[in-house]
């Protein structure tokens, strides 16, 4: 398997400004399941794996 390196999220970058930040991000219940799925078709199929821990 190749090594692939992903860029920060906007939030991950975000979070390392300060050691004591606290974060938070809410979506609408309306469209957080459809982007959802938008966003694990669009990921490489070995990242999925990843995730999943097939």
């Amino acid at each position: 398997m190749s090594v692939q390196y992903i860029e920060a999220s906007a939030m991950e970058r975000l979070s390392k400004t300060s050691d004591g930040i606290e974060l938070w991000w809410d979506s609408n219940p309306l469209v957080y399941e459809r982007w959802c799925e938008k966003f694990i078709e669009s990921v490489n199929d070995e990242i999925k794996d990843l995730k999943l821990g097939i």
